[in-house]
């Protein structure tokens, strides 16, 4: 294994976490939320793919934005402990956004809508439970208070 460091000058990564998005694909119904069972690999694999896309959308409008390369966002869905309610309320959080020149409240402002729109966009179409989305700018951090390694592995 081999540690390189990296250069200042990359470290332009925010994280993305999107809370709320449950683990399987709930569908709201008259009289009650139906989740599709875990133990069905074929809709759990559809489910998976439905995230991987998100991520890509996610992905996209922040690297346009921000102008940024895509493999400089990284999109999360943290885990919640209590699964009950998951999928009715998405809650976003932006972390660890550069606090460039570049990166005035008018382009934030952007970011949060757009990353809001897209996830919008998501829920119309698989979370009809969903009644609420909202993003916000959790922290912002000058370059200097950031540290990055990447590790490169032999073979």
């Amino acid at each position: 294994m081999v540690l390189a460091r990296s250069s200042e000058r990359r470290f332009l990564m925010p994280t993305i976490k999107v809370f709320g998005i449950p683990a399987s694909k709930c569908c709201a119904l008259a009289g009650g939320t139906v989740v599709v069972p875990a133990d069905d690999p074929m809709a759990m694999e559809n489910w998976r793919k439905l995230l991987l896309e998100l991520i890509k959308n996610i992905q996209v409008i922040v690297t346009a934005i921000l102008q940024l390369p895509p493999d400089q966002v990284t999109v999360f869905f943290p885990a919640d402990l209590v699964q009950e309610g998951l999928g009715e309320e998405l809650v976003t959080e932006v972390c660890g956004l550069f606090d460039l020149p570049s990166r005035t409240n008018k382009v934030k402002k952007e970011l949060i809508e757009a990353i809001v729109l897209t996830l919008g966009n998501f829920v119309n179409g698989h979370l009809t439970q969903c009644q609420k989305v909202e993003c916000y700018i959790a922290s912002t951090v000058t370059p200097e208070a950031c540290s990055m390694l990447e590790i490169q592995r032999d073979g």
